[in-house]
């Protein structure tokens, strides 16, 4: 993964360390917004709008759940304002009104930001997210290092135009395969708030 990436990683786990009091008292929910089974024993580290899990460390993979991200957001596990000045740049925001090809837009814009290569979002499909109309995605990308990964999407909007999106991403040939169906069956189980 690129230097700068590894960066956003580092600066993520120490701002969502800071953040655990958010945590509610069912560790598997995710803000407000919905909760899921975790189906095996996840590091977690978490805010009240993005909890990342890993098992063998976020580099390697990890699960990004996302919930009730509004106008102005970003999907980097840090505050608009550090967003904003991270080195000089503007990130990639969700805006009211985008639509699940905007939102994989939105991934993928982050995605390269970040410091990835190549990256690719497609087969977009209407999707469930817990029981509602929502849509599905999937991602493949490479590192600076030319570190091949895959990823998965799962997200809806929601009638207050906020956005929930549970995002999966691992390293191939192994990591991503190794709890893909893990990750499946956290997506069955979604059920909103």
């Amino acid at each position: 993964m690129s230097a700068r990436l590894v960066a956003l990683l580092g600066l993520a786990a120490t701002l969502l360390a800071g953040c655990s009091s958010l945590l509610t008292s069912n560790p598997n929910q995710i803000g407000d917004a919905y909760r899921v089974e975790p189906q095996i024993e996840w590091s977690r580290q978490w805010g009240y709008k993005l909890q990342i899990w890993t098992v063998d460390g976020a580099l390697l993979e990890q699960l990004r759940l996302y919930a009730s991200i509004e106008e102005g957001d970003t999907l980097l596990p840090v505050t608009r304002t550090q967003a904003g000045s991270w080195q000089g740049e503007h990130w990639p925001e969700y805006r009211q009104g985008m639509r699940a090809h905007d939102v994989m837009e939105l991934v993928a814009a982050t995605l390269q930001q970040s410091g990835s290569v190549e990256v690719a979002a497609k087969r977009l499909r209407p999707a469930e997210f817990g029981g509602r109309p929502g849509f599905r995605f999937e991602l493949r990308f490479e590192s600076e290092n030319g570190l091949d990964y895959e990823g998965l999407a799962l997200g809806m909007i929601t009638e207050d135009e906020r956005l929930h999106l549970i995002l999966y991403m691992g390293a191939q040939p192994y990591y991503f395969g190794a709890y893909e169906t893990i990750v499946e069956r956290i997506l069955d189980s979604v059920i909103l708030l």
